[in-house]
């Protein structure tokens, strides 16, 4: 760092092998950043290096010494760097197990991003020769990159072949990001269909539950979450319950 009372250029060299300013070299510089110095309210004793103004895709890495504050900001395309790095990790061990893929093609959805590279992984997940596994989870997320790319009718296509395949959890998990979604009528179903495939269910009745406060419909919703409190596998699943039960008679949404 070229020190001046009111500005300061930070170097960066290429040779990052070399220890401190001693064997410093203009020739290799990679880049030059002037900042401008910040004062301190407090005094601090030891030089420090601290990451400040952290975003999804920055930080800035801040000097601190007595005083004086030097302040760089770097900045990353995330999104880009972890698409490159699922390319590469997809060709070695990670790419003989579908789960690899459905990590990078949900990492897409999440991000809204490469959403047709996204397709071409929840593809290999389902059906490719060998790693394809045709359940839950890679249909599912198959089903949510069409919708994600406005392919509506064959998200839903893909996502009524998924349904039955699915575990109760899984079910559950679903109708829940439904609901997240405000697709209330879509939730209702799926949580209805889960409850029948095992009414017997803590989840199934808790699931139900929800469904029915989503709909407005707060005394069926209340005879569920009855049903919830009862079948209770342990401790604090049943404070939830008894909890959201309480909301449930006093006509207030639990979701």
């Amino acid at each position: 760092m070229i020190l001046g009372e009111i500005e300061t250029t930070v170097v960066f060299s290429k040779n990052y092998s070399a220890w401190g300013s001693f064997f410093y070299k203009p020739s290799e510089d990679a880049l030059r950043v002037t900042v401008k110095n910040e004062t301190l309210a407090e005094s601090v004793e030891w030089l420090t290096y601290s990451f400040i103004r952290q975003t999804a895709n920055s930080s800035v890495i801040a000097l601190d010494w007595e005083k004086r504050r030097i302040p760089f900001k770097v900045e990353v395309g995330v999104n880009a760097v972890q698409i490159a790095s699922f390319k590469r990790e997809l060709q070695g061990p990670l790419g003989f197990d579908y789960r690899g893929f459905v990590q990078a093609a949900q990492y897409c959805i999440q991000n809204n991003y490469e959403l047709e590279q996204a397709l071409e992984w929840a593809d290999i997940a389902v059906s490719a020769v060998y790693i394809g596994d045709k359940n839950f989870t890679t249909l599912s997320t198959k089903a949510q990159v069409l919708a994600k790319l406005d392919r509506t009718e064959e998200s839903a296509m893909v996502m009524k072949e998924a349904l039955p395949l699915g575990t109760i959890t899984e079910i559950h998990m679903y109708g829940r990001q439904l609901l997240m979604q405000k697709k209330v009528n879509e939730a209702f179903d799926v949580f209805e269909m889960n409850y029948k495939n095992d009414p017997k269910s803590f989840m199934t009745n808790f699931g139900l539950a929800r469904a029915y406060s989503a709909k407005g419909d707060f005394k069926k919703a209340e005879k569920y979450m009855k049903n919830a409190v009862n079948m209770a596998p342990d401790k604090p699943s049943k404070d939830q319950s008894e909890a959201m039960l309480k909301m449930l008679k006093d006509k207030k949404d639990i979701n």
